[in-house]
């Protein structure tokens, strides 16, 4: 009976030891399949990283020009309504000094013709005006059009970057999964080895 019993203490021990090759294979395939998600995930983040920061760039260097450009619009937008009130002021004085009785014919057609002028100069500068200030509604569109791309850049490198760190807790927790049971079961067999080793010795001794 207790030679029987030995032979199982010994046969189980066995069996937990050939377990563990099986068991670091299969620890060796799951980590292969992670840590192959993990570099074509860092692969692709490396690729969109790069391709990011060109559009960076390029959206940042568009940004700057049509700001550029938005200061010199608004600059001429500002002197060409200073140079309408200038000639709502000429326009003021002409109409004025047509009211005036003491003008000859000659006088008043001159003045007239002037008046006809200073509104044709006028509207041509209310017209740049609404050009100038269309161009500058078109300038903002296009900046907040490329701050659109910066955004969009940066989310992508932000969630590549949120999936390399999943992917690395993901690792870690399939390394002290695995550990952790391999640790347990190498406990077990010791345990099991030592206790067959030790019942051998004493039944060894005694039977002397």
């Amino acid at each position: 009976m207790k030679k029987t019993l030995c032979i199982w203490i010994i046969l189980a021990a066995l069996l937990m030891a050939s377990l563990f090759p099986y068991r670091s294979c299969r620890l060796y395939d799951d980590l292969s399949v992670v840590r192959g998600a993990y570099l074509e995930a860092q692969r692709k983040a490396t690729a969109d990283a790069k391709v990011a920061e060109q559009m960076i760039k390029d959206a940042g260097d568009i940004i700057a020009e049509q700001s550029d450009k938005i200061a010199t619009l608004q600059t001429q937008v500002s002197e060409k309504m200073s140079g309408i009130k200038d000639k709502d002021k000429k326009l003021g004085h002409l109409t004025e000094e047509y009211s005036q009785s003491k003008l000859t014919d000659t006088e008043k057609i001159a003045n007239l013709e002037a008046q006809v002028k200073i509104w044709s100069e006028k509207f041509t500068l209310a017209e740049q005006v609404i050009a100038d200030k269309d161009a500058v509604i078109q300038a903002w569109t296009i900046k907040f059009n490329e701050q659109v791309k910066i955004s969009g850049a940066w989310k992508l490198r932000y969630e590549n970057e949120a999936r390399l760190h999943l992917l690395c807790k993901e690792q870690v927790k399939l390394l002290e999964g695995k550990v952790s049971g391999l640790s347990f079961k190498s406990k077990i067999t010791q345990a099991l080895v030592v206790g067959a080793g030790g019942y051998i010795l004493y039944t060894t001794l005694r039977s002397r």
